[in-house]
């Protein structure tokens, strides 16, 4: 009977000790991880976006990737906005700016086959004579091929007009700080300054603005000053339009 108690004792000795082994392993095996697992667990993470659906006025889902472990993730990105160079967004193409191509008319208000380009929106800039001190100036380009023109708003609205030939000295400053020098004529009874050259475009083709300084020569001894700054925006693909009609 010793014996036999003996052994009933080994045994579940024996027992025992094998289900606290088989704990161990078991509790060893859930912690193993692979390689990748492991690296991702440590990893801070450094993602690179790889694909988008977005665009420039619509969000979409964005796909990225981490330069460190190679995970992946997907998340929701806005719309990435539109980046614009000389008046046109360098992802999608499409042309922004001040700048337009549009046709005269004639008699009847229907269009003709002349084309011109012109600014969409005025240019403001300030205006000075006797009676005030750099107030509001509104401006017009009108570009043809024959002619080059600016129109003048004093205060916004009163469209300068010349009831006599009036002539005017005209001062082009560019990006650089260097100024050139030219001449323009209202025409009797004209509601617009004529440039004597074609200067204004070869420096807008050239520069990001030009700034413009419009001195009156009054035989009457009342001398306006005009100052206003000209940007390119879009105008070297609308010129450019214009000239391959």
């Amino acid at each position: 009977m010793k014996l036999e108690k003996k052994q009933k004792i080994l045994i579940a000795s024996i027992t025992i000790f094998i289900v606290f082994l088989l704990a161990i392993v078991s509790d060893s095996s859930d912690s193993l991880q692979s390689p990748e697992e492991t690296n991702q667990a440590v990893c801070s993470h450094s993602y690179v976006k790889i694909s988008t659906l977005a665009n420039c006025t619509q969000g979409g889902m964005a796909n990225y990737k981490c330069s460190i472990c190679n995970q992946l993730k997907t998340e929701y990105e806005s719309a990435l906005g539109h980046n614009t160079k000389e008046g046109v967004c360098s992802k999608c193409g499409k042309e922004f700016g001040i700048w337009e191509m549009t046709y005269y008319v004639d008699e009847f208000g229907q269009y003709t086959d002349q084309a011109y380009v012109r600014n969409k929106d005025y240019f403001v800039g300030k205006f000075s004579n006797s009676a005030t001190t750099n107030s509001k100036l509104y401006v017009g380009l009108l570009i043809d091929l024959e002619d080059v023109a600016i129109k003048l708003l004093e205060y916004g609205s009163y469209e300068v007009k010349s009831y006599s030939n009036q002539h005017y000295d005209i001062t082009y400053l560019d990006d650089a700080g260097q100024k050139y020098y030219s001449t323009g004529t209202m025409y009797k009874n004209g509601d617009r300054i004529y440039l004597n050259n074609r200067k204004l475009i070869e420096l807008l083709q050239k520069n990001n603005s030009v700034d413009i300084y419009i001195k009156e020569n009054s035989e009457y001894g009342v001398n306006s000053t005009y100052l206003v700054t000209i940007t390119k925006e879009n105008f070297n693909s609308i010129y450019t339009e214009f000239l391959n009609k």
